[in-house]
Order: structure tokens, then sequence, then C-alpha cells
């Protein structure tokens, strides 16, 4: 006979924050024994760092909460200060959907970011990313002329990725954008900055190209002119 398992209720206190925890009471031992203090409760470890802290000592990778439902799961996050004109822009919103995992905050009215179960990625604001001089070393000149060359061999073509068949896509194959340029991690990926730090760079070769090829036509009417060509 299939009995229910027993559990340990703990209502804590602590931080200004009231908590309850449900674990099981076959999983408190010795070493899980649960522990009650200012700072939190701690299973797992004596010394809990924040309201609840849980802690194994398992030397692998280990599932550390499951959070499931029959639908859709979420968990907010929120701080409890006043909302400023009437949106609650201090509420966040972690949920599991149909197409995939969204981000988004209480009364925005949209999804500020949902990663889809294709892997893809949308954002509903800009996409920032890091590229001061103090975060980066071993700096070099780029030749225009070399970017030129390699970018009239890079194949550019439209397709469909497998997992999003409905969408069409322009863009370089990963694997010949690597064996030009050797940018990236690997020949799988190709980094939003590298693409646009390349077009950058072919526009300003142009352009010196275009000034090279203006100041060569200046010169050869000013030779026709004083010859009496012209």
């Amino acid at each position: 006979m299939r009995t229910k398992p027993t559990y340990l209720l703990i209502s804590v206190l602590a931080a200004g924050l009231l908590g309850t925890v449900l674990a099981p009471h076959s999983a408190i031992g010795q070493e899980d024994a649960v522990v009650v203090t200012e700072s939190g409760v701690g299973m797992g470890t004596a010394t809990p760092e924040t309201p609840l802290h849980v802690h194994t000592s398992a030397a692998a990778d280990t599932n550390m909460l499951l959070l499931s439902n029959d639908g859709g799961s979420r968990i907010y996050f929120r701080n409890r200060t006043a909302p400023e004109s009437g949106n609650d822009s201090r509420s966040w919103v972690f949920a599991t959907t149909e197409p995939g995992f969204r981000v988004s905050r209480t009364f925005s009215g949209q999804t500020e970011m949902e990663l889809g179960n294709a892997g893809n990625l949308s954002i509903s604001g800009t996409l920032s990313q890091g590229s001061s001089r103090a975060i980066k070393h071993d700096i070099q000149p780029l030749s225009g002329e070399w970017v030129l060359s390699n970018l009239s061999k890079l194949e550019i073509n439209e397709w469909r990725y497998d997992e999003a068949p409905d969408q069409r896509h322009v863009g370089p194959m990963s694997e010949d954008f690597f064996d030009a340029f050797g940018l990236g991690p690997d020949n799988k990926h190709i980094a939003p900055g590298d693409m646009a730090g390349l077009s950058l760079a072919a526009v300003k070769a142009l352009h010196d190209e275009n000034k090279r090829l203006e100041e060569r036509l200046e010169r050869l009417e000013q030779a026709l002119l004083q010859s009496g060509s012209l």
C-alpha cells in the first residue's frame, strides 16, 4: 500500500519576508538538516545566507529546484515599494509558456523577452553589447581591402531554419563566415557584433576607394582642361 510522504512544514519570518518551505521528511537527515536562523532557513547548511538556502554535497551537477504544473508555470519577483503611476515597474514575471520561456514586467502589456522552443530570442527593446576599449586587448587595425576581398567571395543566401520553417532569413553560412574571417568561438555561430563590424569596415573601405577615384577623376579633368581637350 502506497502511503503519502511525510512533510516538514516550516514557517519563517526573515528579512521582512514571510515564507513557507515544504520539504519531504525522508530527505531530512543528518546531512540535510533544516536550520532556522535570523538570516533564514538552511537546508543542508547551518549558515543560511538568504531567506531560503539549500545546499547539497553532491559532486556532480544536481537538480536543486523543480516547479511543475499541468499548465504554464510562473515565478514572480516583486519589490514591495509603491508602484509608480499605477504601473508596477518593480514587479517581474518569469514564465514557461507553450512557445517557450518569457520574461515580462507586470502591467507593461508586452513580453520584454521570449526564448522560443527553437532557440529564437526576441526582446522588446535594444540589444546592447559590451564594446568598450576598457574591456578589450590585442586591438589591431583591420585592412579594408582584405575585408572587401573576403566579402566578395562570401555567399549570401536566403534560407529558413529547420525549427522555424515559416520564417525566412538572409545571411551567410557560419562555416563560410568562419573560413573567410576566423571570427567567433567556432564555425557554428556568428556574433552580431562581428557582422556589424565587418559591414562598417566594408563601407569605410568603399568610401575611401570612392574618394580616391573622385580625386583621380578630378586630376584627369584638370589635365584635359589644361591641354584644351575640354
